[in-house]
C-alpha cells in the first residue's frame, strides 16, 4: 500500500492563526497520560490546534497521520502509521520499525504485539497524533490502539483528534487518571480571542457588535470565521451580525459537506452548534 506525503503531514499553519497558549499548556500537561484525545465536533479547530503544539513543542519528534475512511481497514490503518512513524525524526534507521510488515490477509495480534515492543525499544520519546480517529469505527482497526494504551508507553505519547468518542474505554481511562481530553468547551473561542480572530482580518466592530456575535456563534472558531469573511467591507455590520445564522450560505455548505452528509454525526454534533434560526 502507498501512502502519499499529504497523509502523514501536519496541517499548515494560516497567517493569521490565534495562539492559544492555555491549551498548549493543558496538552502538556497531559504528558504522562496513556492516551490524550482532542473531541469536539467539526469547526472548532482540533487539527490546527495540534498542528500549532507540535511546531511549538518540537523538541518531541511527531509522526502524524491524516486519517481517512478507507483507513478503518486495518491493514491500511497500521500501514499508514508505520509510513508516519518510519518517517519521524526520533525513529533511527536500525529500527525495528523500519522492518515490520503489515500483512495483506490481517492484521494479527503478533504485528500489533512487535509494533509495541518496537516502540517501546526507540531511543527517544515520540508523538503519534491520529487526526480524523472517528474515522475509526471497526473492532479490528482499535484492537491495536487499546493494545498501545493499555498503560503509558514509556517512549510514546497517542494523540487522537476525533469528532466524537472513540469505541475505547474512555471513562474507565478518566477514572483512572489515564486520560487528557480537550472538548468542544475548551476549544471555543473566549470574547477575546474571538475579537483577536476578526482585528487580525482588518474588521472592528463595536462592544456591542462583538457581544452579540459571540453570543450567535457560541464562540464556535468555524462560526467566527465565515461572519469575519462576510464582514470585510459590509456596509452595515450591525444588521449583518443580529441576521447572522447557521443558514448563511458558506455556513449551511460547511455544515451539508462537514455534518450532514454524515447523517449520525449530526445527531451527536447539533448541539454543540450556535443557533441555526
Amino acid at each position: 500500500m502507498h501512502f502519499g506525503r499529504t497523509q502523514i503531514t501536519p496541517p499548515s499553519i494560516p497567517p493569521g492563526l490565534v495562539a492559544r497558549p492555555a491549551l498548549l499548556e493543558a496538552l502538556d500537561r497531559g504528558d504522562d497520560r496513556a492516551l490524550t484525545l482532542v473531541c469536539a465536533p467539526p469547526g472548532y479547530g482540533k487539527s490546527l490546534l495540534l498542528a500549532h503544539w507540535v511546531r511549538e513543542r518540537a523538541d518531541t519528534p511527531t509522526a502524524w497521520v491524516n486519517l481517512e475512511p478507507d483507513d478503518n481497514d486495518p491493514r491500511r490503518l497500521w500501514g499508514a502509521v508505520l509510513t508516519a512513524l518510519r518517517a519521524c525524526p526520533g525513529v533511527p534507521e536500525d529500527s525495528r520499525l523500519h522492518r515490520l510488515v503489515v500483512s495483506r490477509a490481517s492484521v494479527e495480534l503478533e504485528f500489533l504485539a512487535d509494533l509495541v515492543e518496537a516502540l517501546d525499544a526507540l531511543p527517544v520519546r515520540i508523538r503519534l497524533v491520529l487526526d480524523d480517529a472517528h474515522c475509526l469505527v471497526s473492532p479490528e482497526s482499535l484492537r491495536g490502539l487499546q493494545l498501545m494504551m493499555r498503560s503509558p508507553r514509556p517512549q510514546l505519547r497517542l494523540i487522537l483528534a476525533t469528532r466524537r468518542d472513540p469505541g475505547l474505554p474512555v471513562a474507565r481511562m478518566r477514572l483512572e487518571e489515564q486520560l487528557c481530553e480537550l472538548r468542544a468547551q475548551q476549544l471555543q473561542f473566549s470574547a477575546e480571542e474571538s475579537a483577536l480572530l476578526l482585528e487580525r482580518q482588518g474588521i472592528r466592530l463595536a462592544a456591542g457588535h462583538r457581544t452579540e456575535l459571540q453570543e450567535r456563534t457560541g464562540g464556535w472558531p468555524a462560526g467566527l470565521q465565515f461572519a469575519a469573511l462576510r464582514l470585510r467591507g459590509h456596509p452595515d455590520p450591525g444588521s449583518f451580525i443580529t441576521s447572522f445564522s447557521g443558514d448563511e450560505r458558506p455556513v449551511a455548505d460547511y455544515l451539508v459537506w462537514e455534518v450532514l452528509e454524515r447523517a449520525g454525526e449530526f445527531l451527536e454534533s447539533r448541539e454543540f452548534l450556535f443557533d441555526m434560526r
